[in-house]
């Protein structure tokens, strides 16, 4: 049913949190497979982007943020990084947010996603339970949350999901991507046409589709995972 081969750089926990992800996506389609079907054809335009890490104060020490990004506390932080998406993302615009958007719990994060501009779909991360699992988080702020997602655009099989993974369905194939997170800006080698679309490598915003699919195209070995 799912391919997963234990290698390095993955750790036993990242191949279980795959091997769940996957599982339960498999069962909810089982159970209702008309649920959250998102049509992509009517949107502007299609980003996607990882790793916002909203209300996380060791990000910013982590990754360099307050240097990069100018910035000294969490709010202003915050604040850059919704500054940052509104500049590129429009109204009439969908995001794939592949995972660990906040830190914050349900009212706090209601509220960023609220600011950010267009619609959302979550593909879930291993911080996202911090809100998600809260009563008062607005689920319908986002159109669609699961574990991992394909679909097709232009010709070419999508994969989403929060880790990179190491065999991803029909990786062999010429029109086959996989778009992940998870890593930020670590030196890890990625699968044939894999791409981060963490903020960190991606200059702390959503990137285009059609841009990431080119970069995505271009990792034909693996490449190493790192900001431009």
């Amino acid at each position: 049913l799912f391919e997963l081969e234990p290698a390095d750089p993955y750790t036993d926990e990242d191949l279980n949190y795959n091997f769940k992800c996957l599982l339960m996506n498999y069962l909810d389609r089982q159970i209702n497979p008309n649920k959250n079907i998102v049509n992509i054809t009517k949107y502007d335009n299609i980003y996607l982007t990882s790793d916002l890490h909203f209300g996380h104060k060791n990000i910013i020490k982590y990754e360099n943020r307050d240097e990069i990004l100018n910035i000294n506390t969490a709010e202003e932080h915050d604040n850059r990084l919704i500054e940052n998406w509104n500049s590129e993302v429009k109204k009439n615009d969908l995001v794939f947010i592949l995972g660990d958007f906040s830190f914050y719990k349900a009212e706090e994060t209601n509220s960023i996603l609220e600011k950010l501009n267009g619609d959302k779909i979550l593909i879930i991360g291993n911080h996202d339970q911090t809100f998600l699992n809260k009563i008062r988080f607005d689920k319908s702020l986002f159109k669609e949350i699961c574990y991992y997602k394909e679909f097709e655009y232009k010709g070419y099989n999508i994969c989403l999901m929060h880790y990179p993974i190491k065999s991803f369905n029909g990786m062999l194939r010429e029109n086959s991507i996989h778009f992940c997170g998870h890593i930020h800006s670590t030196n890890e080698e990625l699968s044939r046409h894999t791409y981060n679309v963490g903020v960190d490598v991606n200059n702390y915003k959503p990137i285009e589709i059609n841009e990431a699919i080119q970069k995505a195209l271009l990792n034909e070995n693996g490449i190493t995972n790192s900001k431009e």
